[in-house]
């Protein structure tokens, strides 16, 4: 999240100062000893601090260094024609519900009908990130519970896009927000299993 913190958690390890950690993902391995974990609320007297977590929320150091893994992806579906606007403040207003980061977003995913929707490749241009589209028939094939549509099932072939979709572009991740509709677009959200590593 920033270079100028990143130098300094740097320089205070090679002094040999105390730089602590509040991880909240599963950490595999050792934690280097130039680390202290830390839970939330443990006092800790040094200044710099690593915070590895899928939001920017917490700043338990003077100096916190958010390291935010990439592992999120978002579903979404649209109607054709729909606003760029509408479909980015939908997808915001999801991601904040979730207390997610938009730098914990890997990949947009959608059904192949939707590759060339405005709405959706300009919302990926902006925040470059990448869009994955899928066949009906290969949506149809993800197992999970899916909030079906048959209005939805009439236009593109399945009955569910946008958490079909999301589940799917995450390589069969944890889809922790099922269709959130509004404004002509819905969203899901689908997290792929990520832990820490230090070796």
């Amino acid at each position: 999240s920033s270079m100028e913190y990143a130098k300094e958690v740097s320089a205070d390890i090679l002094d040999e100062k105390p730089v602590g950690l509040v991880c909240e993902l599963p950490i595999a391995g050792k934690v280097p000893g130039e680390l202290v974990q830390l839970s939330n609320t443990d006092p800790f007297e040094g200044e710099c601090g690593i915070v590895v977590s899928l939001n920017e929320e917490r700043s338990p150091f003077l100096k916190t260094l958010h390291l935010i893994p990439r592992c999120v992806t978002i579903g979404v579906g649209c109607k054709r024609g729909t606003p760029a606007e509408a479909l980015e403040e939908a997808v915001l207003k999801a991601l904040a519900a979730n207390h997610l980061s938009i730098y914990s977003v890997e990949r947009l995913a959608s059904i192949d009908l939707k590759k060339d929707e405005r709405a959706i490749t300009e919302f990926c241009g902006k925040y470059g990130l990448p869009l994955c589209t899928y066949t009906a028939r290969e949506l149809k094939e993800v197992s999970g519970d899916f909030e079906s549509s048959a209005f939805v099932e009439q236009v593109t072939g399945v009955d569910n896009v946008c958490g079909r979709s999301a589940v799917l572009g995450s390589a069969n991740g944890r889809l922790i927000q099922k269709k959130r509709a509004g404004g002509g677009v819905t969203v899901a959200i689908a997290i792929r299993d990520r832990s820490v590593d230090f070796g």
